[in-house]
């Protein structure tokens, strides 16, 4: 609701993500089946709602019977191998089974909403719009559909994100880091927000942490051949330089363009480009909330599209980017230009899987070109030296 004194322009912009949303799932409720014809549009459903969920909790009932779910899992409709640590069968202690696979899916989803709502704060009704381009499209609505566990972890780093903001303890923000870290393993890359403390002492955070998680990898160290073999690859629906190659090499590119040729091209234009282009401390301004959250989202963006091939629900983590990114083009001069240009290849990127096969190219065209646009953007906002005040302020809250 708008409130007295306010004018519907400076409205809450998450008022407009939440009638998205709505939008979005009317057939659904209207319908009460999550397969029918409008439900998850652009989205090749499964047999199954909230499918990935349902893999661990198909898991519990093989693990139960003495089935190791590593090796063989007949109890999952796709007889997909459960590819994750064995510590996530516990969620049958909280009452996860395949009866109310769907009630925990929705719980999760309704954990996302959360998440949106105490990220985007201060949102303004056009800002709204946008955020929901992006949000409402397949790519990041995967991640709903299939019950990924991803939303729980975007969850723990929104939780994070909003104690920086709130100015409570920054123990607490890098507890849930480090909660986010080992629930999942690749939101340890989220630790670059830690350069808000300065160079000298982000170590102070960042060591225990890493100590914790190399402790984690150490205990599962015996599982980690049989989740990395157990993790599907898809040929749509993902990203990474591993499907880059793939598709471009698969695919034949107008005018005859080599592949790497391609490649390395848009690597120079955006990343290269950028960094030229955009001075050292003009658009910076000071270190913020949003400014954590950009590195979070690009961390685990650039950092998931160099070291694997992953399903395209993991590109929900953009969405941290965006607060800094419209900060950013609200400014005049070229941080105002660079984040209009980075916001838009956003959005196209994450409908981009919806053009079909015959257009794959300008997926991977945009994956790269946001790759090379959100590293020049990370590097170039990086506090050019220590920043002790800060640190003083956060680490002893």
């Amino acid at each position: 609701m708008i409130r007295s004194g306010r004018t519907w322009k400076e409205a809450d912009g998450r008022l407009v993500i939440l009638l998205a949303l709505l939008v979005y799932f009317l057939p659904l409720l209207i319908s009460g089946r999550w397969n029918c014809e409008w439900c998850y549009p652009g989205i090749p459903l499964l047999e199954f709602p909230y499918a990935d969920l349902r893999l661990i909790s198909s898991s519990i009932v093989c693990e139960n019977s003495g089935v190791d779910t590593h090796i063989e899992n007949p109890c999952d409709f796709g007889k997909r191998l459960l590819n994750y640590p064995r510590f996530w069968l516990s969620l049958e202690r909280v009452g996860l089974s395949e009866v109310n696979n769907v009630t925990f899916g929705i719980l999760l989803s309704l954990f996302y909403l959360l998440s949106l709502w105490l990220l985007f704060e201060g949102l303004s009704l056009r800002e709204g719009v946008m955020v929901s381009v992006i949000l409402l499209s397949p790519s990041l609505m995967l991640a709903v559909e299939r019950g990924n566990i991803d939303l729980l972890v975007f969850l723990g780093l929104s939780l994070a994100v909003s104690c920086w903001r709130l100015r409570l303890s920054a123990s607490l923000s890098y507890l849930l880091l480090c909660f986010s870290g080992c629930i999942k393993l690749f939101p340890i890359l989220a630790l670059s927000s830690a350069v808000r403390e300065g160079y000298r002492k982000m170590w102070i955070p960042i060591l225990p942490i890493l100590l914790v998680f190399s402790a984690l990898l150490y205990s599962i160290r015996s599982e980690l051949p049989a989740i990395h073999k157990g993790t599907t690859q898809y040929e749509f629906f993902s990203y990474g330089l591993r499907v880059c190659q793939m598709h471009l090499q698969h695919y034949a590119l107008p005018w005859g363009i080599p592949p790497l040729a391609l490649i390395v091209a848009v690597l120079l234009l955006s990343g290269l480009g950028f960094l030229i282009f955009l001075s050292d401390t003009d658009g910076k301004g000071e270190e913020s909330w949003r400014r954590d959250a950009f590195r979070i989202g690009t961390s685990i963006y650039c950092g998931s599209f160099l070291l694997h091939a992953n399903w395209d629900y993991r590109l929900i983590f953009l969405l941290f980017t965006l607060p800094q990114l419209f900060s950013w083009a609200k400014q005049q001069g070229r941080w105002h230009h660079v984040a209009c240009l980075t916001i838009a290849t956003e959005s196209f990127f994450v409908w981009a899987s919806a053009l079909g096969t015959q257009y794959i190219y300008l997926d991977e065209v945009s994956s790269i070109l946001l790759f090379g646009e959100l590293s020049a953007l990370f590097l170039r906002s990086l506090p050019s030296k220590p920043m002790p005040g800060i640190v003083t302020h956060s680490l002893n809250q």
